[in-house]
């Protein structure tokens, strides 16, 4: 990095300038740091919940605990902990906490934290029941009934609350064999929820209705609620609901003795918690993977920041030097006096600066091939990784073997990326024609000899951190072509064209399929990936392999994304 000469009269009015009107460049306020941090935090904490990194979550959990003083926010992330503990089975830590929180003196805003900390309270004693634990019997209706209280001061308002604290009063009572008060909190939780609009949560107090009217043989009765629960859940993906109702599905048709039935609804079980499975597994990789790089790389990455801090501060005060330096000149060419001298001295400063540059450039150089190196050592890591599900593969299932095949392959997008990150590009875009053909290559191996892609999509450049992404929709869309018609399969085409404000992305495998055949998992992973680049007007149609949707540029140029 080179300093310009600047005239001398511009550097002495700027400097008059900065001594009369010095910057304010503390940025946003502390406040703002603060939220932003805690907020920061408890996103890193539920995106570790979600890929079942509970160790993770946990200490993100406690990050943000630590790093705010609200009160507000020291309540939610302490219920978000009380919860992850309880999800852990660790319950006397979640006791622990849930007891810290009790000892608050709760105000009027306030309430609703109190009342689902109660709600917690009552649900961690039930489940402590289970164990040989000294747990004082009557907790869980002390604490129930305890929040239940609080919300009769708005009844409306706590809808929600009161349907979940029934439900959990319900479970409670049915365990200790009290059969029809277990019915009565069992029908609140359903007609409120109902009368909110939400199935989601309708589908847990449904479940249990169900299951306590199929064990006291009110076949009638259990036979309605079995339709109206099969009918709330039909295309429906939430797990643990989906979970609670296929088993309450399996016990009723078990005491109807309908073996078909029972095994359908077993099936359908397996089936939720398999997807679950593969969700969580395709989640914990990436969040795995991240994980690793980021500490095996970042002391060399800080090690490197402190080094590039401290050339800063030097070229800095060289700089401040030679602006005081340039002052004293202008003062020196007004009287007369000095001017060779000052002349000399401004000639060293030079010079020093010079080296300092040098040096600064070095420094920067370092930094650019510990960027390279790192994705050089992602993309062998990647490839480790597929290496070991192929050798996996061998000898299981064929079944098995498709689920290992489609993970990857989207290990090998990602590696892909990194390959051209670090061989022959290092800027900040890639040419989504070279990288498309890189993902196709991979299938040259596994494919049938009427493989064939045709490609078209110009010269489009897409930002290396989000191109990931449309190598994931890519390979999906290879992916599903390949399992569901690979003997009817015409030859690919995969397009980029220009349109109104933006572009079209188009892939068509020109295949013929059955009429009967729906959207799977494939598909809502490639919405959900579209998604993520901020595409819009996602168009599938899944009997001939045609797949549309439009992405929005921004950036330089006209082929930016």
């Amino acid at each position: 990095m080179k300093l310009s000469p600047t005239p001398i009269l511009a550097i002495f009015y700027t400097l008059v300038a900065l001594l009369i009107c010095p910057l304010d460049s503390s940025g946003q306020s502390e406040l703002t740091k603060a939220k932003t941090k805690f907020d920061a935090h408890m996103q890193r904490a539920e995106n570790f919940m979600t890929a079942n990194l509970h160790g993770e979550a946990l200490q993100s959990v406690r990050k943000a605990a630590k790093s705010t003083e609200k009160r507000e926010e020291l309540m939610k992330a302490w219920l978000f902990e009380a919860e992850l503990l309880r999800s852990t089975q660790n319950h006397p830590k979640a006791l622990e906490v849930l007891l810290k929180m009790k000892q608050l003196d709760f105000t009027e805003k306030e309430r609703l934290m109190e009342i689902k900390m109660l709600g917690r309270l009552a649900a961690v004693h039930q489940e402590l029941g289970k164990y040989p634990v000294d747990v004082i019997e009557d907790s869980v209706r002390f604490y129930i009934e305890s929040a239940l209280k609080l919300t009769a001061e708005n009844p409306k308002k706590y809808e929600f609350e009161i349907a979940s604290l029934y439900n959990e009063l319900g479970m409670f009572v049915y365990r200790k064999g009290n059969t029809p008060e277990a019915r009565k909190y069992y029908q609140i939780a359903c007609s409120t929820f109902e009368k909110l609009g939400e199935d989601q949560y309708l589908i847990t107090p449904l479940s249990n209705l169900l299951e306590l009217e199929s064990c006291t043989y009110n076949h009638g009765e259990s036979k309605k609620l079995a339709e109206k629960l099969e009918q709330r859940i039909k295309g429906r993906t939430w797990y643990s609901q989906m979970i609670g109702a296929y088993n309450a599905l399996r016990i009723f048709a078990n005491i109807q003795k309908d073996t078909i039935a029972e095994l359908n609804y077993l099936n359908n079980y397996l089936e939720t918690h398999l997807r679950n499975e593969r969700k969580i597994n395709s989640d914990k990789m990436l969040a795995l993977s991240e994980i690793y790089e980021r500490d095996k790389l970042k002391q060399e990455i800080v090690d490197e920041k402190l080094k590039r801090k401290q050339k800063s501060k030097e070229l800095k005060d060289a700089q401040d030097y030679r602006n005081r330096l340039l002052l004293y000149l202008v003062i020196a060419l007004v009287v007369g006096v000095g001017v060779v001298i000052l002349f000399i001295r401004e000639r060293r400063t030079k010079q020093k600066m010079n080296r300092i540059n040098e040096a600064l450039n070095q420094a920067q150089e370092r930094y650019r091939l510990l960027v390279v190196e790192s994705n050089h050592r992602i993309k062998n890591n990647l490839q480790m990784i597929t290496a070991m599900l192929e050798y996996t593969g061998k000898g299981i299932e064929p079944s098995n073997r498709k689920v290992l095949r489609s993970i990857s392959g989207k290990i090998n997008a990602i590696s892909a990326l990194h390959k051209f990150l670090y061989v022959d590009i290092h800027n900040e875009f890639i040419p989504v024609e070279t990288y498309f053909k890189e993902l196709i290559k991979l299938y040259d191996e596994i494919s049938s000899d009427q493989f064939a892609v045709k490609l078209e999509v110009g010269d489009v450049q897409i930002r290396s951190e989000r191109i990931v992404y449309f190598g994931l929709i890519v390979n999906e869309m290879l992916s599903n072509t390949l399992e569901h018609s690979p003997d009817t399969m015409g030859k690919i085409h995969i397009t980029i064209t220009k349109s109104e404000d933006g572009f079209l992305f188009t892939y068509f495998d020109a295949s013929t399929r059955s009429k009967a055949l729906k959207e799977g998992m494939g598909s809502e992973l490639i919405r959900n990936l579209v998604a993520r680049v901020g595409g819009s007007g996602f168009s599938l149609d899944p009997h001939s392999g045609t797949y549309q949707f439009y992405f929005k540029v921004v950036g330089s140029g006209d082929h930016i994304l």
